[in-house]
């Protein structure tokens, strides 16, 4: 039996570490009894149930983490344990004397999981701590308390990632969660790191961060980075879709590897494709000095984006630039193709170089990892296609085919849904009068107060030259009308002041498909009584 004096508890921190670099993202703080570290927690436990202080000893443990984790490198995060009699305590800590926790992250257990824990959790927050739900996979899953709590992160349990390779169903469950963490903005942790097979199984999933000893084992010491097994170039793999994508490209390390040695070869390709670009800009039919002008400052980018892309490590840097192409070729005003045509320019001269050389796998690696960026500066352009240029909505298409898949699920759990039909009745008159823009003006001003002003959930769309439409969630006529009482007293502030006419249609009572509600609606906007009402106090009252 151990015994110990309460001026003998100590702590030690294990980093939390990104498996794909090394860098130290935390350290998470370990109760330990001085002299006793390598027998973990349990002399801990052992002593506060002998003498029945197991408050105290929490207590004292949580205040030595945070006086000992001040030291740690800035910017790092601090990883502690509490209970809720702990949190408690904290919250009344704060009442007294308020301290920042900045920086720390509180793990909270499944199994003290209690629905007033989340209140007393709340004013820890607003002083500045994170959330981690720790030991997820061991306990009884509850999908309402993940909702309820919204942690910062989860900590997944090592035996989750161990059954991996045996069991299909864990890893499609572990896929689902870092799909979860990416449209959430949670981060995902993996403990119990001990082998280099469980950390590539991680890195596939796109797991980017792990404690354990394979990585590094509790201490004393900060250390910045750690030592990872077969450090990946792909770095950005942790991102699911590029991960994906290199996998379909079948990029590997060694093309990386490939690249990266032969950068003298890439670089004189490289400069020779920006030998030609004149000649090439004449084809493409922007050869006058004003074409050249405009498009140089496009061109110099991508130029040090091919530069950074061939260097020989895919970071994430990189891979963020190839998806702001498409918000630079619409700044300078030059099509994608440009990149394009540039790349395949490229290619063809890098081809000629390596053959020179005997050396064609380089070429090889070269077009895998120019289609991956190709790839990932796509991205925006798949989303914009869903889109109206001029207002940002949906356009008519996919507001059909989302609305169609909305009106089903609303049939099937019986709830009300209702479709909008708005039209900007004086839009028309204002292109013909004043021309184009003011009339681009007015339509921007109406989509911009109906998004602001909608209801959660509400699928917004253009679906005409001056027409937008709605469908709205859990709404009938009235409320209906209110929307768009609303949405007329916001345009009253606008200079144009549009006048709006508008009809409506609602789900079962006028159809279950989205052209029965836009034909209802319609012959509900020109009805006689549907004037179209200016955006004013007087009319408004």
């Amino acid at each position: 039996m151990v015994r110990a004096s309460p001026h003998a508890f100590t702590c030690l921190f294990q980093p939390v570490a990104d498996i794909f670099t090394g860098e130290v993202l935390g350290y998470e703080a370990l109760g330990r009894l001085a002299g006793h570290e390598d027998d973990g927690f349990a002399p801990v436990l052992e002593w506060a149930r002998q003498h029945r202080r197991q408050d105290q000893v929490f207590r004292l443990l949580f205040e030595r983490a945070l006086e000992l984790g001040r030291t740690r490198p800035a910017g790092t995060l601090l990883f502690v344990n509490v209970t809720p009699e702990l949190t408690e305590w904290l919250g009344d800590r704060l009442r007294v004397n308020p301290t920042s926790l900045q920086g720390v992250v509180l793990e909270l257990a499944e199994v003290h999981f209690t629905e007033a824990w989340t209140g007393q959790l709340a004013p820890l927050r607003r002083a500045g701590a994170k959330l981690a739900l720790d030991d997820y996979g061991t306990g009884v899953q509850d999908l309402s308390r993940l909702v309820s709590l919204k942690p910062d992160w989860i900590k997944v349990s090592g035996e989750v990632v161990r059954r991996l390779a045996r069991d299909a169903y864990a890893r499609r469950v572990l896929e689902g969660l870092v799909y979860a963490a990416s449209r959430s903005g949670f981060g995902i942790i993996v403990e119990e790191v001990e082998t280099a097979e469980t950390l590539t199984e991680l890195r596939h999933l796109g797991i980017r961060y792990a404690q354990g000893f394979l990585l590094a084992r509790p201490g004393h010491a900060w250390v910045s980075t750690v030592p990872v097994p077969d450090p990946p170039a792909i770095v950005a793999v942790a991102d699911p879709v590029v991960q994906s994508a290199a996998r379909v490209l079948r990029l590997s390390e060694r093309d990386l590897h490939r690249v990266a040695d032969h950068q003298d070869v890439i670089l004189v390709a490289l400069d020779r494709v920006w030998q030609q670009v004149p000649d090439w800009m004449v084809q493409l039919g922007r050869g006058d000095d004003h074409g050249i002008r405009a498009s140089l400052p496009f061109l110099h980018e991508i130029r040090q984006h091919l530069a950074r892309l061939c260097g020989g490590t895919l970071s994430n840097d990189v891979l963020e630039q190839a998806g702001e192409l498409a918000d630079l070729n619409t700044r300078y005003d030059v099509p994608l193709s440009a990149y394009v045509l540039l790349a395949q320019q490229f290619l063809h001269l890098l081809d000629e170089a390596v053959r020179e050389r005997g050396d064609p796998e380089l070429a090889r690696s070269v077009f895998r990892l120019l289609a991956l960026d190709l790839a990932v500066s796509l991205r925006p352009y798949d989303r914009r296609l869903e889109e109206d240029p001029l207002t940002g909505l949906l356009n008519r298409f996919t507001l059909w085919v989302r609305g169609e898949k909305r009106i089903g699920r609303a049939l099937a759990a019986a709830e009300p849904l209702g479709f909008v039909l708005v039209h900007v009745a004086d839009g028309r008159r204002a292109k013909e009068a004043l021309g184009r823009w003011p009339s681009d003006d007015a339509l921007v001003a109406v989509s911009g107060v109906m998004v602001r002003e909608a209801p959660p959930t509400t699928l917004l769309g253009r679906v005409g030259v001056l027409d937008l439409a709605a469908l709205v969630p859990d709404a009938d006529r009235p409320r209906i009308e209110q929307w768009i009482r609303t949405v007329r007293r916001h345009l009253a502030d606008v200079p144009s002041r549009p006048a709006l006419r508008w009809g409506s249609a609602v789900l079962g009572h006028d159809g279950t498909t989205m052209d029965a509600l836009f034909l209802r609606a319609e012959a509900d906007l020109y009805r006689p009584s549907r004037r179209a009402a200016p955006t004013s106090s007087r009319v408004l009252r």
